[in-house]
């Protein structure tokens, strides 16, 4: 079997780093026979240069020429799955596969929400190429049966997957805080992620004399909101409390250095950081909006809160700071669920199997 991974995004966010995921584990077993299709120049282009994968790379960016060019390829490459990423690319494909001459599978993975209709002219043409939509959550799965149309045979759930745990061997946080409860936000400090929540709730906390220390782990994506995370933090008397740390590669190895991992995105598509901290044993806690309920089962495998609500959030700090065996316990049943159903192994072996099943078909 032969497999074209396409993506001509110009980032390297989580989308795009799956992708070069995908190129990495599925080329790691012998049966698949996996190249790329990406932009040149782009930062995934920079980022591969080492790959010994080949990539075909991209330099116009019209769709009719991206399709001529993609056409070419396919041609050439003569794969019996082409696997895309970003909503770009899925006119070219369609294209592509009107003129390549070459019979293969479309299969599409959406990894962002759907929150409008997708049934006019131009959408219904390039739907009806793709041969399967693979959604991360069962809701965007629901999102793309009514926003597209798709048969329910075409639309199939596949979780994201997160590596094994693996320790930092140093605890970056030695000696910032004082209290012994620490919690974390891992992620990119930005105002759709509404890290301020936290710092809210940490006030509300204190005004109960529960201290906790809160790191909010990430690069900053717009100076005017760290500005206004640091007065938050000033006016609320927090600063031997919450600590901005920057960025910090491989943040997974840092989260068992924490008593709980947060995310407070109010419509977070998934929530990787929750998987992620799930299968390092941590006890996570999460907004009850987008997929986070699908990771997170209530008080079983962490616990939810209001989406946009510091004092449900405090609340459910408060809950576990008092209770150090329920902390333990969703900790536990945390890992299992993680190690069970957001396993990086299982995902691409279903995602292989997914492949090679349409392929017969």
């Amino acid at each position: 079997m032969k497999i074209l991974e396409v993506c001509t995004s110009e980032s390297l966010g989580g989308l795009e780093l799956y992708f070069v995921k995908c190129c990495e584990k599925l080329s790691q077993d012998k049966s698949p026979s996996i190249q790329g299709y990406i932009r040149k120049g782009s930062l995934i282009h920079k980022s591969l240069k080492d790959s010994k994968i080949k990539f075909h790379a991209l330099a116009k960016t019209g769709i009719l020429s991206r399709a001529i060019h993609l056409s070419s390829t396919i041609r050439s490459f003569r794969p019996n799955i082409v696997h895309s990423h970003v909503k770009t690319d899925l006119a070219p494909i369609a294209l592509a596969k009107v003129f390549s001459g070459h019979k293969f599978k479309h299969v599409h993975t959406r990894q962002m929400n759907m929150p409008r209709s997708k049934k006019g002219l131009y959408h219904r043409f390039i739907y009806s190429h793709i041969d399967l939509f693979i959604t991360i959550t069962e809701r965007l799965k629901q999102q793309v049966k009514e926003k597209v149309g798709l048969p329910d045979h075409k639309v199939h759930c596949l979780y994201y997957g997160v590596p094994a745990p693996k320790l930092r061997k140093q605890n970056p946080f030695h000696g910032m805080g004082s209290s012994p409860i620490k919690i974390g936000i891992v992620g990119r400090i930005d105002r759709k992620k509404n890290q301020h929540l936290a710092i809210q709730a940490a006030s509300h906390l204190k005004s109960k004399n529960i201290l906790i220390d809160l790191f909010l782990v990430g690069s900053i994506s717009h100076p005017d909101y760290e500005r206004y995370l640091k007065e938050q933090i000033s006016s609320l008397n927090l600063g031997d409390q919450v600590f901005l740390t920057g960025f910090m590669d491989q943040p997974q190895t840092i989260m068992p250095y924490f008593d709980m991992v947060v995310l407070t995105t109010a419509d977070e598509t998934f929530g990787l950081v929750l998987a992620e901290a799930m299968r390092m044993g941590v006890a996570v806690i999460g907004a009850s909006g987008g997929g986070v309920p699908e990771i997170i089962d209530h008080e079983k495998t962490g616990l939810l809160f209001q989406p946009g609500d510091s004092q449900s959030l405090a609340n459910a700090i408060e809950k576990l700071v008092n209770d150090k065996r329920l902390l333990e316990e969703l900790a536990l049943q945390g890992k299992q669920k993680a190690d069970k159903f957001f396993n990086i192994a299982h995902h691409f072996k279903a995602l292989e199997a997914t492949f090679q099943e349409l392929n017969v078909d």
